[in-house]
């Protein structure tokens, strides 16, 4: 997922409705990630959050995989 979200760099949202140009392409990138479980060539289709929703999104992460650690597998009865 890391490799998703950095395909698009800092600066690469445009917005320019005068061109239209919603991206720099030069700032967009293919990631071409071949892994075991899945694979992709990226980039991700929607613009790259901002540094602080994202550590606040890792933040989130880290939280959500501490509980499901601490709780172990939940049954499905």
């Amino acid at each position: 997922m890391t490799k998703l979200w950095n395909s698009w760099e800092d600066g690469a949202l445009v917005r320019d409705r005068q061109t239209p140009l919603f991206a720099d392409p030069a700032r967009v990138h293919r990631i071409d990630h071949s892994g075991k479980w899945f694979n992709v060539r990226g980039p991700l289709n929607v613009s790259r959050l901002r540094k602080d929703v994202r550590s606040s999104s890792k933040l989130a992460l880290r939280i959500v995989a501490a509980i499901s650690l601490r709780d172990g597998p939940r049954s499905s009865s």
